[in-house]
């Protein structure tokens, strides 16, 4: 049987898509990011988990059973009219899937597959820890079952999941170990009708309820024999045949499928992973979903107490548990590193393939061979940062040393950031190559590219992109949609290490490092052609030269004290990977999907904050955006513009003032500095907000703010943000009384000339150095 989109399967009432959006927001979720629906279980258990197509044909040609007993079990829990824990579901849903999974196990003698995997169950005993968000404060998780390997004890014992009692001695896995998710709806359970007398469910027949219809599928119900749990009574959840109704898909079951997804997002942040799968089960109903930074897909809901049903059940059990490290969706570049001694070689034997996961990152290396660099390593040192959005870019970024099979390590820290770019996208690397080129006066405040590559999806062979390319080569008209989403590829960027602007020794020096990172920015955009599109705290980075010590021994210890002298920091403009190529209209040539996105949400300029509302609103109810049907703000642009930038380097500047405790060097965090919570606001128009009233507004929010300057910023308050602040608030004036006037030569890119680098330089009281950066700023 060879996996095709064409085959039956039990699509439901309704379409997850405009339910599964509602919760974009809070799992970072792109709007309108692809979503594949009612993919058939065969071909998600072959294209996802790599089953070979004459296991399929031997396990769907198998009348398969359930054990009678869990069944029964099961069924009764459901019918109970009493409120439950699911967690009684737990342990006779094991019972089943694991009789089955043997019995499937057995069909293939010469093969002797065995499951090295087991559904780990913490009974509602064990909280796991989620820590998703961009703050180091943790989310309690509690999911239902989880797809672990079996582990093995330090004393070399193999956890037994087959011994009866159960035992209670299995570790808790953490969310890097995890190959699957079941997530149980937790609230209210589709119905379900008595309980057979035979575990196998009867075959459908022409008069029978189709599967979209019920939960059961064929097996026919007394009128009133059984309560909806959900509603507590009979003639909503029975029809005129006497049959039982199943719930429009989404009235119930999406919130539990958001969890699902939130599960798989905790998996996906540990960083060593692809993607992720899990099935949701709602009472008898289970849909099995993959997730990965460009795509969801499900499948078509099945009810696994039928025959066709158990099939599919054991179909997804089968090939999850058969499956490699690869096809359950752990990143294959990941390597087990055992690190040399000092100034020793690197062994062949000191890298090795992964069997199981491993949670230390530190344990690991990135190797690449698709890219012909079989030898080259990437051993990992420290994670600096993990994305915490389901898809888009889903950025990790680790502290590496580089080495060569054969060759000693370096022992030079080097930043590695690996993300998922649209296909469309120049790479970083070549940006700033580019760059390097056209303003080498400024080379010094760029990051240099040690090494850069990209790794097409197609290569990589993920799950989607063989989907899509079924889709295509079968023209399913129904994913059309989906199919008009760029596909991502791997980006792999190498570059120096540097520190973040809110580790300056001191104010002097921040106003060093920023004036670099302006003026290096607007050569970049005039000269270079290249707009930024993402300033914010994260990516004006300080640089320190190599340093030369007095003695290397003792530098370890103490280094400052051993230096024959401390070299000039630089400012670096880092993170080009949202930067935009621009045309001589000073629009992008890139095919930039979403632009009106781009950007840190703190320091976003308000017409793009606009613009991101706008197109949400759009998105999810074609309501309009209220700031731009007002007469007082200007309508938005067509493109990211370069004054929106300088916008946001205002923002920076108001940000330091007010966290930045240079002094004790600490870094307050946002909970501690109430008066711009504002801009972090999940309310986009509150932002917006926030940031017209402290330009345009009558003080108030700008006193509120000044009243938080952090002892010692109050020079840079006085003589660099309120004259700014002056600058903003001439060119909004004048842009909104040329939109109130529509007044077609006025120039909305600059606000009238009010707001370019001149005039923001004027504000600073300094002089721009050109092209040639060798004229060091006044504050060393």
């Amino acid at each position: 049987m060879v996996a095709s989109f064409s085959s039956s399967g039990n699509s439901s009432d309704q379409s997850p898509q405009s339910s599964f959006s509602t919760a974009c927001s809070s799992l970072r979720i792109r709007p309108g990011s692809a979503i594949y629906q009612d993919v058939p279980v065969v071909c998600f258990v072959q294209q996802v988990w790599g089953l070979d197509t004459e296991k399929i044909d031997t396990i769907s040609a198998t009348a398969l059973k359930l054990d009678k007993g869990s069944l029964s079990a099961y069924k009764s829990i459901l019918m109970s009219e009493e409120s439950f824990d699911t967690g009684l579901l737990h342990q006779p849903f094991r019972v089943m899937t694991r009789d089955l999974l043997k019995d499937i196990c057995r069909l293939f003698p010469n093969d002797d597959p065995k499951p090295s995997t087991y559904l780990w169950d913490g009974k509602k005993r064990f909280i796991m820890s989620g820590k998703i968000h961009k703050t180091s404060r943790q989310r309690p998780r509690n999911p239902d079952l989880l797809d672990v390997y079996v582990p093995i004890f330090g004393d070399g014992l193999v956890f037994d999941p087959d011994e009866l009692p159960r035992p209670t001695n299995a570790p808790t896995p953490t969310w890097g170990e995890i190959r699957a998710i079941f997530e149980f709806n937790k609230e209210e359970l589709s119905c379900i009708d008595d309980v057979a007398e035979e575990s196998e469910a009867t075959l459908e027949t022409e008069n029978s309820v189709s599967p979209a219809a019920s939960p059961t599928s064929g097996a026919s119900a007394k009128a009133g024999a059984k309560r909806c749990r959900s509603c507590g009574t009979d003639c909503e959840s029975i029809d005129s045949d006497g049959r039982l109704r199943k719930k429009a898909r989404g009235e119930t079951t999406v919130t539990h499928e958001i969890t699902l997804a939130t599960y798989a997002l905790e998996c996906l942040y540990t960083g060593n992973r692809h993607y992720v799968t899990g099935f949701f089960i709602d009472g008898v109903n289970i849909t099995i979903w993959y997730y990965d930074r460009t795509a969801s897909m499900h499948c078509s809901s099945f009810d696994f107490t039928t025959p066709e049903g158990i099939v599919n059940l054991g179909l997804g059990l089968f090939a999850l548990s058969q499956c490699n490290m690869k096809h359950s969706g752990f990143d294959p570049f990941l390597h087990r590193f055992t690190s040399p001694p000092c100034g020793q070689p690197i062994l062949p034997d000191a890298v090795t393939t992964l069997v199981k996961p491993e949670v230390d990152m530190t344990k690991l290396c990135y190797k690449f061979p698709l890219l012909g660099c079989e030898d080259r390593i990437f051993a990992v040192k420290e994670v600096l940062y993990r994305s915490p959005s389901l898809n888009g870019r889903g950025s990790f970024v680790t502290v590496i040393n580089e080495g060569v099979v054969g060759d000693t390590l370096c022992e030079t820290d080097y930043i590695l950031k690996l993300s998922w770019q649209e296909s469309t996208r120049c790479h970083e690397g070549d940006i700033l190559a580019r760059l390097h080129r056209a303003i080498p006066g400024w080379s010094d405040h760029l990051p240099i590219p040690i090494f850069h590559a990209k790794i097409d999806a197609a290569d990589i062979d993920l799950p989607r992109t063989r989907i899509r390319k079924l889709l295509r080569e079968e023209n399913i008209t129904d994913h059309l949609k989906a199919l008009e989403f760029p596909d991502r590829d791997l980006h792999i960027f190498v570059t120096n290490r540097f520190k973040h602007i809110w580790e300056a020794e001191s104010v002097g020096e921040f106003k060093r490092i920023f004036l670099d990172c302006v003026e290096c920015h607007y050569h970049a955009w005039n000269t270079g052609k290249v707009l930024h599109r993402d300033i914010s705290e994260n990516n004006l980075m300080i640089y320190q030269p190599e340093i030369r010590h007095k003695d290397a021994g003792d530098a370890a210890s103490d280094p400052l004290d051993k230096l024959e002298y401390v070299p000039l920091s630089r400012g670096i403009l880092n993170d080009f990977d949202l930067a935009s190529e621009l045309g001589s209209d000073g629009a992008s040539v890139t095919a930039d999907q979403h632009y009106d996105f781009i950007g840190t949400f703190p320091f976003m300029a308000q017409e793009l904050l606009r613009n991101k509302q706008s197109a949400k609103l759009e998105l999810e109810n074609g309501a309009e955006d209220k700031f731009q049907t007002s007469p007082e703000i200007p309508l938005r642009p067509k493109h990211h513009l370069y004054r929106y930038d300088l916008e946001s380097f205002l923002y920076v500047l108001i940000w330091a003032t007010t966290h930045y405790d240079l002094k004790n060097h600490i870094r307050l965090p946002s909970s501690e500095v109430p008066c711009l919570w504002n801009w972090e606001h999940p309310d986009i128009n509150v932002d917006v907000t926030s940031k017209i009233m402290l330009i345009l507004g009558d003080g108030g929010e700008m006193e509120q703010i000044e009243g938080s300057v952090i002892e010692g910023w109050e020079d840079v308050w006085i003589n660099w943000v309120r004259p700014l602040l002056n600058i903003f608030e001439d060119g909004w004036i004048a842009a909104r009384s040329a939109s109130r006037h529509k007044l077609a030569d006025f120039d909305f890119d600059t606000c009238g000339g009010e707001i370019t680098f001149e005039k923001f330089m004027a504000a600073l009281g300094e002089v721009p150095r050109g092209l040639n950066a060798t004229t060091q700023p006044r504050f060393l």
